[in-house]
């Protein structure tokens, strides 16, 4: 039998018969194949070559796992002739299975095991993990393969039961996923086993002047016992932080300096995870949603009570090692005091946070994310605006010029530069038309109150200035679905809402295609992101509140009765039954939300039905506080 020196970690054997599994091992061969790693089984002799034990040993021997597949079929039975030429080899080692003497034991004289019950024999025999998988009948005490099971079982290798080939495959990636990630280091995991919730609006934009910032958040999450965090003043150093905190003004651009950091450094990290912080119940939700990210519930047994799903998503953090965690827009005192209790069970990786708040704990590190210089403020403007140019002699100076008066804000430029693509300007007639406008703009300004940093402070003026040129170039239904959203939660909505369905009506999937026209001419503007990965777009928050605030009552009214009226028609299902939570989940902040903002003037028709399917599900988690102030 061949030796190797040193096995390939992503060479895995698939053993299984063939009258059970042929087809199984096809569909399970493309998944390892996607997530880079390369497969192995019986199919793979030479087609001049028989079965034997030997022949099995030499392809199992360079593999680093081997997943066995148990089903009512146990395979041919080894030829006696096979099993001596094998054991004449194996026993010159020191004895087959020398360090398994238990189940050695159990083996008597070896006769009537089959090539595939020896497969898994002599992976055990070489020290090669062993993951085992039994089809559901595997419980039937007649199970054709009982003694095989039973023998497995007396070392500790259970079977974890599959219903069919796409809940195999599910099972089988979530435990290489947790293999490779106790045996490999961060930088050598396929992305596949590297778990990811990052937002996927910030994939491939464009991020200028802040390099500097970001090596300085680099220094800080290595010098970490635990966090960092992106806030609005520099706050006070500490020698060991628990966490870094990034701070600064809404629109500031804190949470793609986040984002960025993560995507830059993502082979340093086993995992890139997402929290939003902007109340206590968004914290504890957002963390409990860790638990599908990390593949936590693969087997189906963690219950959906979001208490149970919350201290396993902590354990998870507390046991393992190396990943990194975004808390972002931790904006809320009680958010702030609930996540500082935790870092000390975050030790094992690097927390990140984005913030507005001040006063943060000594085990926290502030980073001041200050507007962009003048001179990267202008090469923002003119990247995003790039087709747009007018005299190449005067560019420069004119976007210059532009972007003193947006005050060197990403969220304000990035608005102008939608205007500017949008409406087909020259940098200077951009230029005239906001210096034009500015008497009129700074008047309606004014009239707003729109909270950004605290309370007694008003909207940042250069957003509010880019919004108004914007949001009056709109169609009217643009700025109606806007108003919609804006009345949603600050998170990822999905599209879902949008699709149309051959029972609904055409009145339906008129107002759905108006949707996703008035979503693609508001992202050309600027005014909301689309998730270039996922079916999902998300509004600024500091958009959604000036959209909201500067909303007749009327406007408003109608607006929450059209979200509701979108979710209702979406179809959720049954808020009690677990199996519809895959849709109500990515809806319950936005549910909430709704709630939150109907007044007792305007109470919408459909309030009644998203109160009960909202309360129910509420209480079916386990947040009994959350569900407490809708009845």
């Amino acid at each position: 039998m061949s030796t190797i020196s040193q096995r390939d970690p992503f060479r895995i054997f698939l053993s299984g018969s063939t009258a059970d599994f042929g087809k199984t091992r096809v569909s399970l061969d493309a998944a390892l194949r996607k997530a880079q790693c390369h497969a192995i089984h019986q199919a793979d002799f030479p087609q001049t070559e028989a079965d034997t034990v030997l022949k099995l040993a030499n392809l199992i021997a360079p593999c680093d796992i081997l997943v066995h597949l148990i089903g009512p079929q146990p395979g041919s039975i080894a030829k006696a002739e096979h099993v001596a030429e094998y054991l004449a080899i194996a026993d010159k080692d020191g004895g087959f299975l020398r360090s398994r003497a238990d189940l050695r034991s159990q083996l008597g004289d070896f006769s009537g095991l089959t090539y595939t019950q020896w497969e898994v024999l002599i992976a055990l025999h070489l020290g090669i993990a062993v993951f085992v998988y039994a089809d559901a009948t595997h419980a039937d005490p007649a199970h054709p393969q009982r003694q095989h099971l039973d023998r497995l079982r007396s070392i500790s290798r259970h079977a974890t039961p599959f219903a069919d080939d796409h809940d195999l495959c599910i099972k089988v990636m979530a435990d290489l996923m947790y293999h490779y990630r106790q045996t490999l280091p961060a930088a050598q995991l396929p992305e596949i086993f590297r778990p990811s919730n990052l937002p996927g609006g910030y994939t491939n934009r464009i991020f200028l002047g802040r390099d500097e910032f970001l090596g300085k958040v680099r220094a800080s999450l290595l010098s970490q016992t635990g966090a960092t965090a992106i806030t609005q003043s520099a706050g006070s150093s500490v020698q060991a932080p628990a966490a870094t905190s990034l701070n600064g003004l809404g629109g500031i651009g804190k949470t793609h300096a986040a984002v960025e950091y993560a995507h830059r450094y993502r082979g340093d990290y086993t995992a890139l995870l997402f929290l939003s912080g902007e109340n206590p119940e968004r914290l504890r939700s957002t963390l409990c949603g860790l638990c599908g990210v990390l593949h936590l519930d693969a087997q189906g047994n963690l219950p959906p009570d979001e208490p149970i799903r919350f201290a396993a998503a902590v354990e998870w953090l507390a046991n393992h090692r190396d990943w990194l965690l975004i808390v972002d827009n931790v904006d809320d005192e009680g958010a702030a005091t609930e996540l500082t209790a935790l870092l000390s069970q975050f030790t094992n990786g690097h927390v990140l946070i984005t913030s507005r708040l001040h006063g943060w704990s000594d085990n926290v590190e502030a980073l001041d994310l200050s507007v962009l210089s003048p001179e990267a403020a202008t090469d923002l403007l003119r990247a995003l605006a790039k087709d747009r140019r007018g005299d190449k002699t005067t560019d420069h100076a004119l976007a210059r010029l532009l972007v003193d008066l947006l005050e060197g804000l990403p969220l304000a430029i990035q608005q102008a530069a939608g205007y500017i693509n949008e409406q087909r300007l020259s940098f200077e007639q951009a230029l005239d038309y906001y210096q034009e406008q500015a008497t009129e703009l700074l008047g309606w300004f004014n009239s707003l109150t729109i909270p950004y940093q605290a309370p007694e402070q008003v909207g940042p003026l250069p957003v509010l200035f880019t919004w108004k040129s914007s949001f009056d170039k709109l169609a009217p239904d643009t700025r109606r679905w806007l108003r919609v959203f804006a009345h949603y939660a600050p998170d990822p909505i999905p599209e879902f809402l949008l699709e149309s369905r051959p029972e609904h009506s055409d009145q339906v999937k008129a107002r759905h295609r108006a949707a996703l026209a008035a979503l693609a001419q508001a992202e050309k503007y600027s005014l909301l992101t689309r998730d270039p990965e996922q079916p999902q777009f998300k509004l600024h928050r500091l958009v959604q509140q000036i959209i909201r605030l500067s909303a007749s009552e009327e406007d408003k009214a109608t607006a929450i009765a059209e979200g509701i009226q979108l979710i209702a028609e979406s179809d959720p299902g049954d808020s009690l039954d677990v199996r519809s939570w895959s849709r109500w989940d990515p809806l319950q902040a936005h549910a909430q939300a709704l709630c939150i903002h109907t007044t007792d003037d305007t109470v919408p028709e459909r309030l009644a039905w998203l109160l009960a399917f909202l309360g129910a599900l509420l209480h079916a988690k386990g947040l009994y506080a959350q569900s407490e102030p809708l009845k």
